[in-house]
Formats: structure tokens, C-alpha cells, sequence
């Protein structure tokens, strides 16, 4: 049997972004769904029910705790000599913007 996620907001024509969701015999259901501020908690469950059908759960929090230690030796070894606090948040939030490109293009590892 097949399963697939229903929602009034699926297929309407004002929903751009693009989730498949797997289903029993291997083909995947398309499903639009635009990620704003209100939907955010339907649109990760759509996420995690694809990743889950995958398997892949487990290897992506393995492989974020890993980048997370990773990190957190490197701020240790490296500490930031910065003293202004404004630069201090401004290159911090640099940091972390690249640490999530650095994790997102692992993904596709």
C-alpha cells in the first residue's frame, strides 16, 4: 500500500516549492508546498517522513554532531581575538552562515 501526505494546501497553484514524498513501491508523490512563517511545522514534517523513508535520518545527525565537535575544536584552537562586541556578533554570524553551507553541501556526500 502506498502512502501519501494529504493537505488542503497541496497542489494549489499558489504553493511554488517542490517535496516528493516516497511511497511503498518506490515511486515518490509530488507535493508543492511553499515554506513561509506559518507552515514551517508541516513542511519539516514532510521533510523528515522523506528522509525517514530513505533511512537516512540517523546519517544526517551523525554527521551534524560530527561537524558540531569539529567546530567546536576549531573555536577552542582558534579563539576570536575581537573585542568590539558588534564585530564580535557581526563575524560570528558569518561563521555560522558558512558552517551551514559547509553542512548542506555534505549532504550530498
Amino acid at each position: 500500500p502506498q502512502w501519501r501526505l494529504h493537505h488542503p494546501l497541496v497542489g494549489h497553484k499558489s504553493i511554488s516549492r517542490l517535496t516528493q514524498i516516497p511511497t511503498h513501491d518506490s515511486s515518490a508523490a509530488q507535493i508543492h508546498i511553499k515554506l513561509d512563517d506559518t507552515n514551517y511545522a508541516l513542511w519539516s514534517q514532510v521533510v523528515k517522513m522523506f528522509i525517514l523513508g530513505k533511512d537516512k535520518l540517523g546519517l544526517i545527525e551523525t554527521y551534524y554532531n560530527n561537524l558540531q565537535g569539529l567546530w567546536g575544536e576549531i573555536d577552542f584552537k582558534q579563539p576570536n581575538p575581537m573585542t568590539c562586541e558588534i564585530d564580535i556578533r557581526k563575524f560570528n554570524s558569518i561563521i555560522q552562515e558558512d558552517w551551514v553551507y559547509i553542512f548542506l553541501d555534505g549532504l550530498d556526500d
